[in-house]
């Protein structure tokens, strides 16, 4: 019997892993051996949808750790295939990672990493074998064990053969286990030795500002935290075991500057999210939440729900579920206490880096609280990072949102009431258009959202608005509001400005 089986389990860790394995076993395809991909427009994956590598190994870790009947040979089969999709070619530089689903192409000549691989598949899968092997290796049949330990041992070579900048923060986390992990099991000092010296150089680049260069998302705070508990929870390294305390504790506390209680959400900004409000898709820092402070406190959709009818964006992510529970979660009581309630109102000011100089800003009231990153201008335009970000109450109590969706690089900052956003038409700057989408949430009907040239009105907020390009223009899709602006015709060197006035109205 190992600490982390079922019945060895807290009431709350207890109902989270038996929460999260229903969910997954809806998802389940006998046929396969493998989980099918969930999609956020359904409850459940469609029969032919694609299979998904990465969390059905994470599942298999779950059902050992619930043991109900059958449970160990699905594990064992899950696992044996999971290993099936490695890919073991010591030249290629996806060696030692591992197939997205069986139905990926294999990578072609001259591959592109992300487009033809995922080489973080290394890590992700890694974590969740090294456990497997920590705490259920006489569960597994004759073989599998062998087979485990050949997989680790080609992780280990393809992510020592992969640079990764220190600032990489949830992978270079996991490389750190994995690198003392692996090395310790097969006496490789050096692999030991790697391992310590880069958790001590994350710790070191940590402690210039206090602050993760990752900053502030949802989902990969999440995965920071999860990391840090397998050095904390599964490492026999002292190194690791001291670090890893110190740099969990210390992102809890980042975290609780920017935690709205009230709202169930961060504020912005955030650099990596896949979603605006934590109630309604899945995320690694809810699954934390939820195992320390109870269902009803946790940021997080509800997952007390029939088989078959789990509703929410990201589902993916509910494998996190099973790592939580694994690694557990250590939330200091002062940061316990705003994660219960709303702790009054304040504004935020943190430097995230210093060269380049990112500084994230917010606002935080009893029902609004906005967000904002100034990146110096060194962030890129990319999907998951949102510069700009205002939420509050809306109708019913359901929390409302507005992001800002660009395709030229911008920066933002946040005071008492006030948004500031600013951005700049490079000489020779080539985009097919240049446009600002204010991409808004609100609950009710779309005839309660009114947008003028000055002003914006929706249930719960008005916003002032104040810039220098055209707009807006307005189309609208069920509660989705897209309030866009266009510099399309500003010559090089142009400087393109919103000032946004932000203030909570009451609810009729």
């Amino acid at each position: 019997m190992t600490s982390i089986r079922l019945d060895h389990l807290a009431p709350e860790s207890q109902t989270l892993l038996l929460e999260t394995m229903t969910i997954l076993d809806a998802w389940w395809d006998e046929r396969v051996g493998l989980l099918r991909e969930a999609i956020d427009e359904a409850a459940l994956p469609p029969a032919d949808a694609i299979h998904s590598v990465r969390e059905s190994g994470m599942y298999a870790l779950g059902l050992l750790m619930r043991d109900h009947p059958g449970d160990k040979e699905r594990a064992n089969r899950v696992l044996n295939i999971v290993l099936d999709y490695q890919f073991d070619e010591p030249d290629q530089p996806y060696h030692g990672t591992f197939y997205l689903s069986p139905e990926e192409a294999h990578p072609p000549v001259h591959s592109l990493i992300w487009r033809d691989y995922d080489p973080n598949w290394r890590e992700f899968i890694g974590n969740g074998l090294a456990v497997v092997l920590q705490e259920f290796a006489t569960e597994l049949e004759p073989g599998l064990e062998a087979r485990i330990d050949t997989a680790l041992q080609r992780i280990i070579e393809g992510t020592l053969a992969r640079p990764l900048p220190v600032s990489y923060t949830n992978i270079v986390l996991m490389k750190a286990f994995m690198l003392v992990f692996v090395g310790e099991r097969f006496k490789k000092p050096e692999w030991v030795a790697q391992g310590e010296a880069l958790a001590g150089e994350i710790y070191a680049l940590m402690s210039e500002t206090g602050c993760f260069d990752e900053y502030n998302s949802p989902t990969y705070c999440g995965i920071d935290l999860k990391a840090l508990g397998m050095w904390v929870t599964f490492s026999s390294s002292p190194v690791l075991r001291d670090l890893g305390a110190k740099m969990e504790e210390a992102l809890w506390r980042e975290l609780a500057r920017f935690y709205h209680a009230g709202l169930k959400n961060l504020s912005g900004p955030y650099d990596r999210s896949y979603g605006m409000d934590m109630c309604k898709y899945v995320t690694s820092i809810g699954m934390s939440v939820r195992l320390e402070l109870g269902r009803g406190l946790a940021p997080l959709p509800a997952t007390n729900v029939a088989p078959g009818a789990f509703n929410a964006e990201h589902k993916n992510d509910m494998m996190c579920g099973i790592w939580a529970v694994a690694v557990g979660a250590r939330i200091p009581a002062e940061v316990q206490a705003v994660f219960t309630s709303f702790s009054g109102e304040r504004s935020v000011e943190r430097v995230i880096t210093n060269s380049p100089r990112r500084v994230a800003t917010a606002w935080l009231t009893e029902n609004l609280m906005v967000g904002a990153e100034d990146a110096s201008g060194s962030k890129p335009v990319w999907s998951q990072y949102h510069l700009a970000t205002v939420h509050w109450k809306s109708t019913g109590g359901e929390v409302a949102w507005l992001k800002l969706v660009n395709n030229l690089p911008a920066d933002a900052t946040v005071e008492k009431n006030h948004l500031h956003i600013k951005s700049f038409v490079w000489h020779g700057l080539f985009v097919m258009e240049r446009v600002f989408i204010f991409r808004v949430y609100t609950p009710g009907a779309p005839q309660d959202v009114k947008i003028e040239a000055g002003q914006w009105q929706f249930p719960g907020l008005k916003v002032a608005v104040k810039t220098n390009i055209e707009g807006p223009s307005v189309s609208q899709d069920g509660p989705f509001t897209d309030i866009r602006y266009e510099a399309n015709h500003k010559d090089g060197g142009f400087h393109i400005f919103f000032d946004l006035t932000v203030e909570e109205t009451a609810l009729t």
